[in-house]
């Protein structure tokens, strides 16, 4: 099921979960078993005046995303109340709830996030394009 929202750039199909070499009129080309789970930047700020109550429910619940979201990795900064986790998920509902868990005490920047090997491809094909 397609959950992400696409666009349209120099004749690509580009969406949050799937990529074909398509213009968006050609629905019937449109392949639907190219849809992948897609990595995503996700960082979080606490409130100094909310620590204890952000600590307490770290330590109770782990933090541990919903079904459907891979948390691949997760780095608290020292000394402060921020942090950064990758995540990994084809389902951006089960991403919301995740935020939406903690929306009370953190404050949420969400961005897509690309491997070296993904963004070189997109960097090599940009300079081919360029006229």
């Amino acid at each position: 099921m397609n959950r992400g929202l696409a666009g349209s750039h120099s004749g690509q199909v580009w969406g949050f979960f799937r990529t074909a070499s398509v213009s968006l009129t050609d629905e019937a080309a449109y392949d639907l078993s190219q849809e992948r789970a897609m990595r995503f930047l996700v960082q979080w700020t606490g409130e100094p005046t909310r620590e204890r109550e952000t600590t307490e429910r770290f330590l109770k619940t782990g933090g541990r995303p919903p079904e459907g979201v891979r948390m691949l990795g997760r780095w608290h900064a020292i000394g402060e109340s921020r942090g950064v986790a990758i995540a990994e998920t084809d389902d951006l509902t089960a991403l919301s709830l995740w935020v939406l868990q903690w929306n009370d005490l953190l404050t949420f920047k969400i961005s897509p996030a690309l491997t070296d090997e993904e963004a070189g491809a997109a960097l090599a094909a940009n300079r081919a394009a360029a006229p």
